[in-house]
Parts: structure tokens; sequence; C-alpha cells
């Protein structure tokens, strides 16, 4: 995989962890929608892992470092 901005890092750990709770949400408290209730609630839980994965890594790396050409 290549390097991926930390911005982008940023906002993908958001839409993750937001879909991911939204999601576990909808499929645990809403009731009508039957058997796919479950199939929701369980891709909110795999959503919301993802969200901590790309959040930890975005924690995680060393930020960039400022090379000395463009300080002058």
């Amino acid at each position: 995989m290549g390097r991926i901005p930390r911005e982008k890092q940023k906002i993908l750990a958001f839409i993750f962890l937001g879909t991911g709770a939204w999601g576990m949400f909808i499929g645990y408290f809403m009731p009508g929608f039957g058997d796919t209730s479950f199939y929701v609630s369980i891709l909110g839980v795999i959503n919301f892992c993802l969200g901590g994965f790309i959040g930890y890594w975005y924690l995680s790396k060393e930020p960039a470092k400022k090379s000395r050409k463009r300080e002058k």
C-alpha cells in the first residue's frame, strides 16, 4: 500500500467511525428491518473496527519532517 497523507487518514478514520456507529445504532435500536438488522449491525461493527485501525495507524505514525530547503 502506498503512503496515504495524514489528512486523508484522519478523514477516513472519522468516516469509518461515524458510519460504524450509525450502523450499530440502526441495527440494534431501530426495529422494522427484520432479518437485515443483524447484517446492518455486523457491518457497523466492521466499519467501526476499520475506523479504529486507521485511527491507530494515524496516531502511531511519525509526523512528517520538514525539509531544510523550505525553511530558508
